[in-house]
């Protein structure tokens, strides 16, 4: 009598199944990391905005008070060299740092703008009083897709 052999192997629909699987598990990945890397551009942002503020602040005591003109968007400011190594990059192509000082030292600000200059986060530092400043907050941070 003959035996009738099983095939080796795993069928067409067991197959399909283990790739749905996989693809459905790199999805949930791939959405977590995506997440974790818009978390770590705004953590930078706010890590460079720190830095940013202690070294205006420190150069403006050494200048009796008065703050580091405004050089705008992409440029560096007086004091970085003296106070900060080197005007920070920001985490996305087409961005830039700007140090912002408005009407003569009264109002000084921090902001990151995009590749079309519109301000997507801003940081007041100084205000005199009868000026206003309003931080952008960082709720904005979503808008900085790389």
């Amino acid at each position: 009598m003959r035996r009738r052999e099983m095939p080796q192997g795993f069928t067409l629909i067991e197959l399909l199944v283990v790739i749905a699987i996989i693809g459905l598990l790199s999805s949930i990945v791939f959405a977590s990391l995506n997440s974790a890397r818009a978390k770590a551009r705004a953590a930078r942002v706010k890590a460079d905005f720190d830095a940013i503020t202690k070294a205006a602040m420190l150069d403006s005591d050494d200048r009796g008070g008065a703050w580091a003109p405004d050089v705008g968007p992409g440029h560096a400011p007086a004091f970085v060299g003296k106070y900060l190594p080197q005007w920070p990059k920001p985490p996305c192509n087409g961005y830039t740092y700007d140090w912002e000082n408005w009407s003569g030292g009264k109002d000084i600000r921090i902001s990151l703008r995009n590749s079309g200059g519109g301000v997507v986060v801003q940081k007041c530092i100084y205000q005199a009083p009868g000026f206003s400043c309003t931080d952008v907050s960082q709720a904005n941070f979503s808008s900085l897709s790389c």
